[in-house]
């Protein structure tokens, strides 16, 4: 069932003093079943945000919200993909520990 959504939070935790920052486009999909991953397919996909906080000091650990000034909602999706990428030079991930969707009233 599609959920109209409200906003978008994830943490990540800073292991090494390097893996913190998030970088990641997040995708919403309507599609009535797994609509599996090919996230360019945009009959399928919409982009909702791109997320890079690397020019932002984290600390041990660090968060990142998405929302929408001015309206109540992202959108309204069945589907939600994060697609990461590397948080160093050395193509390591970042270290997430939660993602947190929240609908709109």
């Amino acid at each position: 069932m599609p959920v109209s959504i409200a906003t978008v939070s994830t943490w990540s935790h800073n292991l090494g003093g390097v893996r913190g920052v998030q970088r990641f486009v997040l995708f919403g999909s309507n599609a009535p079943s797994d609509p599996g991953w090919n996230v360019n397919d945009r009959q399928t996909f919409t982009p909702i945000a791109e997320v890079d906080t690397a020019d932002t000091a984290p600390g041990k650990f660090s968060r990142s919200r998405i929302r929408c000034a001015g309206k109540p909602s992202l959108g309204t999706f069945r589907w939600l993909v994060w697609c990461v990428s590397p948080a160093t030079g050395k193509a390591e991930n970042t270290a997430y520990q939660e993602l947190q969707v929240t609908p709109a009233p």
